[in-house]
């Protein structure tokens, strides 16, 4: 459910008021979405770190299937994070700094 909670709000981000909010600190703004300590700061992260691309959505990208091929979860500091914790089992391993993630 937890990693279901961070696709949510990844998901819900795309909105910039609630991502300017969830910036900020303001997880509240998600609504019903509980998080544990580290996925809290984790989607924080995300919101500052949210990619200034355009025409990028998130809205289309199911989380409980194998992300989208050339999504490089490295690009983007903690956006690509917790996009990596929400995809889970059906992302690959990340590798930084010679460390699997």
């Amino acid at each position: 459910m937890a990693r279901e909670n961070v696709g949510n709000a990844l998901s819900q981000m795309a909105d910039p008021e609630i991502r300017d909010r969830v910036a900020a600190g303001d997880v509240a703004a998600l609504g019903y979405l509980e998080f544990n300590e580290a996925e809290r700061d984790v989607v924080i992260g995300a919101a500052k770190d949210y990619p200034e691309v355009s025409g990028f959505a998130l809205g289309a990208l199911d989380f409980s299937s194998a992300p989208p091929n050339g999504f490089d979860f490295t690009e983007n500091g903690q956006f690509g994070v917790a996009s990596h914790y929400a995809f889970g089992a059906n992302a690959a391993p990340v590798v930084i700094g010679g460390h699997a993630m």
